[in-house]
């Protein structure tokens, strides 16, 4: 999105999610609760609607944890 000569504004709504319920009451803790909202799920079986989300992406654990054969169609579902 375009807002002025060469000047761009991105937004985004952001979702973390965690499978362990202590992770995600550390983040609150963290960053406060009104930052995003967090979620608990599992990667290979994620607990949102297909084609919800622009982006996915894992920095941490996510791949390490959960076996990429059922993760990454996952994450390929709840892509737009």
């Amino acid at each position: 999105m375009l807002t002025g000569p060469g000047r761009r504004c991105w937004s985004a709504d952001v979702v973390g999610l965690d499978l362990s319920e202590a992770q995600l009451t550390a983040a609150v803790r963290a960053m406060g609760v009104d930052r995003y909202p967090l979620v608990q799920g599992a990667a290979e079986q994620l607990p949102f609607a297909a084609d919800s989300f622009d982006l996915v992406f894992c920095d941490f654990g996510g791949l390490s944890w959960a076996p990429p054969h059922q993760a990454v169609p996952q994450a390929a579902r709840v892509l737009r």
